[in-house]
Parts: C-alpha cells; structure tokens; sequence
C-alpha cells in the first residue's frame, strides 16, 4: 500500500485490466488503485488486436471447436464465480473416449507442423494425455506445480528448441511462457473466465514481427463456455470499470 505522504508515480501493465468479467468489487478496487485512471494508445485506433495483426506483431487466429459429443452433466453447486471447479474437471479429465478425441487434434496439429502447448483439466490429465501422446509417437511433456523449477525450465527449453513437440500443462503457464513460434493451442479445461481464457489464448498471439508466427490455431473443447465473443471483444471487456 503506497502513502500519500510519498510522492511516487508508478504504472500497471497489462493486457486484461480486470480481475474477472463478474467481479464488479474487485474490478473496482483494481481501477482505483490506479485512481481510475487506464491510459490507452490512440495510435492504435479503434481496433487494436486488428492494429497489432496488421504489424505482425500479433498473429492471426484461427478458432475451431472439438465436438466431442461426450455428455458431461454439472451440478450448478459446481460451478464458481470464475471457474468450474476441480471435482467437474476431474469428472471431465477421466472420460476416455473425450481424451482420445483431444489426442487426435494435438496429433492433426503436430503433422502441420505446429509448436502445440495444451491446457489440462487437471494435473493428472495433463500427465495422461502425455502418456497417451507418447504412446502414439509424439514427444510430448507435462509440466505442473508439483515438479522442481529446474524440471520446469528444461521442459520448456526443450519445447523452445522443438525437441518436445507438445507441452501439456494445468494452472502453469497461462501467464509468464516465452515460446513465441508456438502455432497451436488446445484448450481442454472449462471456464467462465474471460481473464484465464484470454491469458491461455495469448500463449499463442505473438505475431512474426516479436519471433512469432503468421498464424496460430486455437481450438476450443466443445464444453468449454464460449459465450465472450470475439477475441477482440477482450480487449474492451473491462473497459467501463476505468472511465
């Protein structure tokens, strides 16, 4: 907490300038830290993902969905504020026949050449769908918070240097990954979270101009909740909690 006493400027950055779309409290509290005060870039227009695209310095996407025609009923007393929570997506994580459809895409995106990095449902689904990958060929590593940071680090050195060609992981790497050329993302894990699902998309926005790619494919699982719109919808979302 910072003193008025104390003349001291300092800045946020951020490409999500929101705590989560149904948080109006916290969405609150996080622009007036900041004396609700959100600086924008006027060179950038009226549509800056667009903007950004057309410099290269973010990648065009490609969104497709995986209908797995798997039935998975949830009990609203499991469905949070933000999140579907850990008992649903375990429910989710141990459907075979869903988890043989999700092999089958990161494998089609592998033979077109692309860097995949894929979000679990759980740690133990990450660590499955590894399993199932390597047995049909692929070099593929699961990384979790269970693991020491040096295995960490190697995990995504090797993936940077394209000796692993698949990444799964569960509530790792949505934020702080720097593989720019990674030219799919499946996304396999519910959510409400147009922060969280935001984040996981930008994995793989880097555009050619920052190391990037010209294109990244984004696949949704069909029981993901979709209901945000465009991925330029994003970056206005939070927009009325900074005027």
């Amino acid at each position: 907490i910072l003193s008025s006493s104390f003349k001291v400027k300092f800045i946020g950055l951020s490409a999500t300038p929101g705590r989560a779309s149904s948080n109006s409290i916290e969405n609150k509290q996080l622009s007036r830290l900041f004396s609700n005060n959100l600086i924008t870039s006027g060179i950038l227009g009226s549509d800056p993902i667009k903007e950004l695209q057309g410099r290269e310095i973010l990648a065009p996407i490609k969104r497709t969905s995986l209908y797995t025609e798997v039935d998975v009923d949830l009990d609203m007393n499991e469905i949070g504020e933000t999140i579907i929570n850990r008992r649903s997506l375990t429910r989710l994580s141990t459907n075979k026949a869903r988890n043989e459809q999700i092999v089958k895409v990161v494998e089609e995106q592998v033979k077109q050449g692309n860097k995949v990095i894929v979000f679990s449902c759980t740690v133990g689904h990450a660590r499955t769908l590894s399993i199932l990958l390597a047995k049909n060929g692929l070099v593929a590593c699961a990384v979790d918070c269970e693991m020491s940071s040096e295995a960490r680090k190697l995990a995504v050195m090797s993936f940077k240097k394209n000796e692993v060609q698949v990444l799964l992981n569960y509530g790792v790497f949505s934020t702080g990954l720097d593989v720019p050329d990674i030219g799919a993302v499946v996304i396999t894990r519910p959510t409400t979270s147009i922060v969280l699902y935001s984040q996981m998309i930008g994995r793989g926005m880097r555009g050619k101009f920052v190391g990037g790619t010209n294109q990244c494919t984004i696949i949704d699982i069909l029981d993901n909740v979709c209901e945000y719109g465009e991925v330029n919808d994003v970056y206005n979302y939070f927009e009325s909690y900074w005027e």
